[in-house]
């Protein structure tokens, strides 16, 4: 899965369009290498330093 396509799901999932997620949720997306049996590859991230920095830390 792309990033573009997993925003765009998320996005459709969550009712959101896609200039919401980026700017009133405030989301950014990152890859994402947990061992969650659903992950696609990608997380859908605050876009705040230390939201960024743990995911980093946990998922990269």
């Amino acid at each position: 899965m792309t990033k573009e396509e997993f925003e765009k799901r998320y996005c459709e999932q969550s009712g959101i369009t896609t200039e919401e997620y980026y700017n009133d949720c405030n989301l950014i997306t990152l890859p994402c290498n947990c061992d969650y049996e659903g992950c696609e590859g990608w997380a859908a991230i605050d876009n705040t330093p230390r939201a960024i920095k743990t995911h980093k830390d946990l998922y990269s």
